[in-house]
């Protein structure tokens, strides 16, 4: 099951990326990201200990608040771009959120009832209307933060084999569980564990690679707390090497939410357009 999820979300990642960068590169070519290639240690003996607290912790409840920050690197054509937003993103399962999106100048409000979803531009005061589905389908999803968008996609894999329309929270998070500390082998990734000290924090680094995509997935677990602290996703073409990165800044699980939290109400002066895409430019 996980690897379609990952290989839907990596096309996914790769198409927003490559369409970011050559607009990006349109108008930066002298662009001096700096590589962000990680400096791996050796293959050290493997603990999975860690991993299975840190998603245990992260994915005990079935609704939480998180805010993180993604950075989306590209090297294309000799020219690097870098793209950062800011997420505060709330979920309730299965398939209710709310994102505030921020880029350095733009900012956006992402709400799905689970059934709608609609796409708000204050700046523009515009708002775009779709399905729930059309929408986490769409290149934009991974927009409301790396982690949110495979939880919502590994949810929506779950309910397409079920008859009630729920979700049971300890079932889901056991096969979360599962996949990343028993049955990877069974999807064809290749496993690695290694080890990063950062300004004097240590950390778990969990891969999970898969030559066919050209692709890697990696946990970053802190070594003392035992929670996760950060997504990414490498990869690439012949033409565009990418990394996405989301760091876990805070997950606040005492969510307050009132009649209107999943619910976009548009007022008067609002304009409503066919599409809004979640650009940074």
């Amino acid at each position: 099951m996980f690897l379609h999820i990952f290989k839907a979300r990596w096309w996914i990642l790769l198409n927003i990326v490559f369409i970011f960068s050559a607009i990006a590169l349109g108008g930066m070519a002298d662009c001096r990201a700096e590589s962000v290639q990680s400096s791996l240690n050796e293959k050290e003996p493997t603990n999975l200990a860690p991993l299975k607290k840190a998603l245990n912790r992260f994915f005990q409840y079935d609704r939480y608040q998180l805010s993180s920050e993604t950075t989306m690197k590209a090297t294309m054509e000799g020219s690097k771009v870098n793209i950062i937003n800011k997420n505060q993103t709330m979920i309730v399962l299965p398939n209710k959120f709310r994102s505030e999106i921020q880029y350095e100048d733009k900012k956006y409000l992402v709400v799905s009832d689970g059934k709608t979803t609609w796409i708000y531009d204050p700046q523009k005061n515009d708002y775009a209307e779709m399905s729930a589905e059309q929408f986490q389908a769409s290149e934009d999803s991974i927009l409301v933060g790396l982690s949110s968008s495979f939880l919502l996609e590994i949810v929506r894999s779950l309910l397409t084999n079920q008859d009630n329309g729920s979700i049971n929270q300890a079932d889901l998070l056991q096969s979360i569980t599962n996949f990343f500390v028993e049955n990877y082998q069974d999807e064809g990734f290749i496993f690695t564990q290694t080890s990063q000290t950062i300004e004097g924090e240590d950390y778990l680094l969990y891969h999970y690679k898969s030559d066919a995509e050209k692709m890697e997935f990696i946990l970053w677990v802190d070594a003392k707390t035992e929670t996760l602290k950060k997504l990414q996703v490498l990869g690439g073409d012949q033409e565009i090497a990418v990394e996405i990165t989301e760091n876990i800044i805070e997950q606040n699980f005492n969510l307050i939410t009132g009649n209107n939290t999943f619910r976009f109400i548009p007022t008067r002066w609002m304009t409503k357009v066919d599409t809004l895409p979640l650009e940074p430019f």
